[in-house]
């Protein structure tokens, strides 16, 4: 028999998983949480993140696709599906830039729009 007392043993029923001192964060029990995690993972993020979105995504897809079927063609000396490959890389390649133009250029919009809303005291 071990001298060793288990948690039932040493701490009443609602106390099992704190810490001693009642702090309840070894297993995450009465963790205190930051503040806008909701939000965070629910809604806007708190601040902008630069990341993919669907469009990026897209014209991700057909230059990969591209660089495949230039592969495939260059194995196969399939000039056909070589020079498609090539075209496909060079369609998402122009996507992604007419994206980044436009995306430039609603961000200029906004900021005008921001600038005009302050000036007005709106």
């Amino acid at each position: 028999m071990s001298c060793r007392k288990t948690a039932s043993q040493t701490a009443p029923a609602g106390d099992i998983g704190k810490e001693p001192g009642g702090r309840g964060t070894r297993f995450g029990g009465n963790r205190k949480r930051e503040p806008n995690t909701h939000a965070r993972r629910f809604g806007e993020p708190s601040q902008p993140t630069k990341g993919l979105d669907m469009g990026e995504v897209d014209n991700k897809v057909e230059q990969a696709k591209g660089h495949v079927k230039e592969a495939v063609g260059d194995l196969t000396d399939n000039d056909e599906l070589r020079d498609e490959g090539k075209r496909d890389q060079a369609a998402g390649k122009v996507k992604q830039k007419v994206e980044q133009v436009t995306d430039k250029i609603e961000d200029g919009i906004d900021n005008v729009k921001d600038k005009v809303d302050r000036r007005d005291g709106n």
